[in-house]
């Protein structure tokens, strides 16, 4: 038997032992209350996760400060079905979807990418008080690009006390790495005040076989906020500024390829209001608007063929404003009403400088574009309790988006001016079953909208050495998911357990614009099915003081092109991690050891026609990390990661994982 489909087998055998041992609760246990976690993902309004008609995850607080803070992503790589996507900043993959086709958010404010490689996690990991991550199309709720699912990040507000200052610090051994952070913080009299900043550095990552020379990176980051409530009315204030830098690492494609991304930078100020209770029909009402700037620099250096060099960079500066205003009501006894409108434009000015020589010649380009994007849209949902036991609810969003180019020109040449335009409905249904205390049984259907981006839309852009045109006559594109799931919460037992199927078309890929030709356009081609099961399930052992628990995802997607139809997508059949926590107290704390495995069977991805097949291994990897969790004051943490040094590349993920590697981290309040 090979070593992936061993992996795969010890996935499958502990996900089936774990499913059926549930039925052995004992009701005279304590219980673990992790769906007590509020989010407004999946309902419009803030709800239990254990309610949510949803798939639906809550990272905690109390979570993020038990694992080593080197980047948001390091909170979410336990949440089945999602997995990382690094190379030179950090994405995220749900379902096995293209980053490109979900949604992130900063306090429920979507952040936007004209790249088309996905929005990368800009935000510094001691600035976030919990992030919410919706599973499946979610684009009634959540807006357009969620298609796959959305990742929402809450950043901290102001603390308990008129001042505390905290500060925090990590080293990181793979990469020799560190990220220190500090904040002052406070509240008195109505108002509540935060202002942090944040720097790491990281050199080049060390695999179990080698360095991977270039792969280095740095951030830095400045946060504030400034909130006051008066009775009903709350106001709050929040600006950031979030400045990365990295080098990917390229060796392992099959192009000779040098990438530098020398600056991303993210610039944003938003203003909140929310009003609770405001009458007998207005429970609440909720209003932001914001701006934010990213500023992108790329620079590629491709040799695809003996004696043809291209020296291409991008500077692409975006600017977003928004507008979200969200009531809820209550028009009719118990029956919950949310109605809400966003509005957002969108502007691109990009500059890029190509340079193609081939032999002795050389021939220079320069492309200038300016181009926007309005999207209005309103959307509705109304929850009707059919008993006590069920309630079932519906909603709808229509869409109307403009994008249009305002300036076009080639070497200097003006372009003639293209624009696009749609108009588009999407819906979503659900029931909530709670039988008993302990159990909420769930099913929904929701449908998932992404517009293309501008440069999909108008840019002209070299990628894998191949010059790939916008076209303006794309089409969104979409999908539908349908979920069931169970939840239970007793006696020490924890289980969310959800199947699901999802149905997405109009892909978006570049492909020849002629037989033999090497310069490609942008065209609606693929289509996706996905299905599977997602798991979460631990059982506290009190008298052992020990958790046991499995996170894990099985799941097939299938990509259907002019060309082929493929489960060869990159997404692994099993993924997930298995461990076992055990709390103890000594002297004046508490402390937290968890063993664990993360765990994926083989895959492959054949649907990138420059890069080549890639392919990744099945895997099981050690680590085990401790806490010190109740401490007064002071904090800290330490992880051992891939005990046994295996060397592996994590599907989904373009470059070879570390090696063996320790984390060290602390945080000190005052």
């Amino acid at each position: 038997m090979t070593k992936h489909s061993t992996a795969q087998l010890l996935m499958w055998c502990l996900l089936g032992s774990a499913w059926g041992s549930v039925q052995a609760a004992e009701k005279d246990k304590p219980g673990v209350y992790q769906f007590e976690q509020v989010t407004v993902l999946g309902s419009a309004k803030e709800a239990e996760v254990f309610y949510n008609p949803a798939s639906v995850s809550v990272v905690s607080q109390e979570e993020m400060q038990k694992v080593a803070p080197q980047s948001v992503a390091s909170f979410l790589r336990s949440i089945p079905g999602v997995q990382i996507n690094e190379q030179g900043v950090e994405r995220i993959s749900i379902r096995g979807e293209d980053s490109s086709r979900m949604a992130i958010a900063i306090d429920g404010q979507k952040l936007s990418d004209h790249s088309g490689y996905g929005q990368p996690l800009l935000i510094d990991p001691a600035s976030i008080e919990r992030i919410e991550v919706l599973r499946g199309s979610s684009s009634v709720i959540s807006g357009s690009r969620a298609i796959s699912g959305v990742v929402n990040i809450i950043t901290k507000k102001g603390a308990d006390s008129p001042l505390s200052v905290s500060t925090s610090a990590g080293y990181f051994s793979a990469t020799r790495g560190y990220r220190t952070s500090s904040s002052l913080a406070g509240s008195q009299n109505g108002f509540d005040y935060r202002f942090g900043f944040s720097r790491a550095e990281f050199g080049d990552r060390e695999s179990a076989h080698q360095r991977l020379v270039p792969s280095n990176s740095d951030d830095k980051s400045y946060s504030a906020h400034l909130g006051y409530t008066s009775g009903n009315h709350s106001f709050a204030v929040k600006a950031l500024q979030y400045d990365i830098a990295a080098k990917p690492f390229t060796e392992d494609y099959d192009l000779d390829i040098s990438i530098d991304l020398p600056k991303r930078e993210l610039s944003k100020v938003a203003f909140f209001y929310q009003g609770d209770d405001l009458s007998e029909q207005v429970k609440k009402v909720k209003v932001d608007f914001f701006q934010q700037d990213i500023d992108r620099e790329l620079y590629n250096d491709i040799t695809p063929m003996p004696g043809l060099n291209i020296v291409a960079t991008s500077d692409d500066q975006q600017r977003t404003r928004g507008i979200n205003v969200l009531s809820e009501l209550e028009l009719l006894k118990d029956h919950d009403t949310v109605l809400g409108l966003e509005y957002e434009h969108d502007t691109l000015n990009s500059r890029k400088d190509n340079v193609i020589s081939f032999g002795p010649r050389v021939m220079p380009h320069v492309d200038l574009d300016e181009a926007s994007i309005d999207t209005q849209s309103a959307y509705l949902q109304h929850a009707i309790p059919l008993n006590e036991e069920v309630t079932a609810t519906l909603g709808a969003r229509h869409y109307r988006v403009k994008a249009k180019q305002q300036q076009s020109s080639t070497d200097g040449k003006a372009n003639a001016l293209l624009d696009n335009s749609d108009s588009h409905t999407v819906g979503a249904a659900s029931l909530v079953w709670q039988p008993a205390d302990a159990w909420v049984f769930r099913a929904n259907a929701s449908q998932g909208y992404v517009y293309p981006t501008l440069g999909q839309l108008f840019l002209n852009t070299i990628s894998g050495g191949t010059q790939v045109e916008g076209n303006p006559e794309l089409m969104p594109e979409t999908s539908t998911t349908y979920e069931t799931g169970a939840r239970y919460q007793d006696a020490g037992w924890l289980l969310d357990a959800n199947l699901f199927y999802s149905r997405a078309k109009n892909y978006i890929k570049s492909v020849p614009k002629s037989a033999g030709s090497r310069n490609e356009i942008n065209k609606n081609m693929d289509r996706a099915n996905s299905f599977g099961l997602e798991l979460q399930l631990e059982k506290e052992l009190t008298d052992l003081s020990l958790t046991p628990y499995v996170n894990g995802t099985v799941m097939r997607r299938e990509i259907t092109t002019s060309d082929y139809t493929t489960y060869d997508t990159g997404t692994p059949t099993v993924f997930g991690q298995l461990g076992i926590k055990h709390q103890h107290d000594l002297h004046n704390w508490q402390g937290e050891v968890d063993f664990h495995v993360h765990a994926a069977s083989a895959g492959k991805d054949i649907t990138d026609d420059r890069r080549g097949d890639l392919y990744s291994a099945g895997y099981g990897v050690f680590n085990v990390r401790y806490n010190v969790t109740d401490l007064d004051k002071f904090r800290f943490g330490l992880e051992l990661n891939n005990l046994l040094n295996k060397e592996y590349r994590p599907a989904q993920e373009e470059m070879r994982a570390a090696g063996r590697n320790v984390n060290v981290f602390a945080s000190y309040t005052f």
